[in-house]
């Protein structure tokens, strides 16, 4: 266990101002224990963390300090044949491919780029009747202009942009690679349609 675990349980019982002989009895566990638990001297077993997480109205995994959220998160989850899965993948990729890149004027205009699209649809959802259209089209046009500027001057340089070959995309990004082929490929066969 952890020291997470310790820290978590005696911050939220300070937080409700809860003494520790009160927090025990509801627990169901002496005082003497809590403050085992509370100062790291014992590990509990998985029914108390359990428990504990119920009566703190936390998850599990923020006692422990996996994470730092309190709550489950509101989002689905995705699956991992779903378009939202490659998405979510070349995402992940793309953001770690700028990282090693390391030109923040490109990161920037790259997730400019990615803003707009994610702004249409948002747009559209929440006002359908939205009109801005020709606006948010010239504004993209700019934004993906831009980017590809950015990215032919640094193609430049020798060695700033990696050779993405798929070789080298399937050693360093083995879990999301099919993903990134799928999407490319989806992405194709829609320009194929169109022309």
């Amino acid at each position: 266990m952890n020291h997470e675990f310790s820290k978590m349980i005696s911050m939220l019982r300070h937080e409700r101002g809860l003494s520790q002989k009160r927090a025990a009895d509801d627990l169901g566990i002496s005082q003497a224990l809590l403050s085992h638990y509370e100062n790291g001297v014992r590990e509990p077993k998985l029914d108390f963390v359990i428990r504990a997480g119920e009566y703190y109205d936390v998850t599990t995994d923020y006692l422990l300090g996996i994470s730092p959220h309190r709550q489950p998160s509101r989002f689905p989850e995705i699956k991992k044949n779903d378009g939202e899965f490659l998405c979510y993948n070349n995402a992940l990729v793309i953001h770690s491919i700028l990282e090693e890149i390391g030109d923040e004027c490109l990161s920037r205009l790259v997730w400019e780029y990615i803003g707009f699209s994610l702004y249409v649809v948002l747009s559209h959802l929440r006002r359908p009747e939205h009109t801005l259209g020709p606006m948010i089209d010239a504004a993209k046009m700019r934004s993906v202009s831009m980017m590809f500027t950015r990215m032919r001057e640094l193609a430049q340089t020798p060695g700033v942009l990696p050779e993405l070959t798929d070789q080298l995309l399937r050693q360093w990004y083995p879990e999301e690679y099919e993903s990134v082929c799928r999407l490319e490929e989806q992405i194709r066969d829609m320009i194929d349609a169109i022309m």
